[in-house]
């Protein structure tokens, strides 16, 4: 399955200015992409974003109305394999207390 996550640049310049048409669509949509891809591995399945595609195409596939933009396409199905998970970064390396580079300090007190 294929889903295909929109914006909509004129309503959302319309509701929150420029910081809404230029940012806030894209981190709206990038949520609603995070939100879909937590509910997939949710029920078994495997996930994808896809961000590189032709506007142009898939506007004219899906009768896009003008204003509206494809941003992501998720593409969800059955996994054939289970992938090696990534090592994680430690918390001390990607996430800082108070101000940037102050570690964070995991004893109790």
């Amino acid at each position: 399955m294929a889903i295909t996550i929109c914006s909509d640049k004129a309503t959302a310049y319309a509701k929150g200015g420029k910081l809404g048409r230029d940012y806030l669509t894209i981190a709206d949509c990038s949520m609603a992409a995070e939100n879909m891809l937590l509910a997939a591995h949710a029920l078994g399945l495997g996930a994808c974003l896809v961000k590189s595609f032709s506007t142009a195409a898939v506007e004219e596939i899906l009768e896009l109305p003008d204003g509206i933009e494809p941003e992501l396409i998720l593409i969800i199905g059955y996994p054939d394999e289970t992938p090696t998970v990534p090592p994680k970064h430690p918390l001390e390396k990607i996430a800082f207390l108070d101000k940037y580079g102050k570690v964070w300090s995991r004893s109790k007190g």
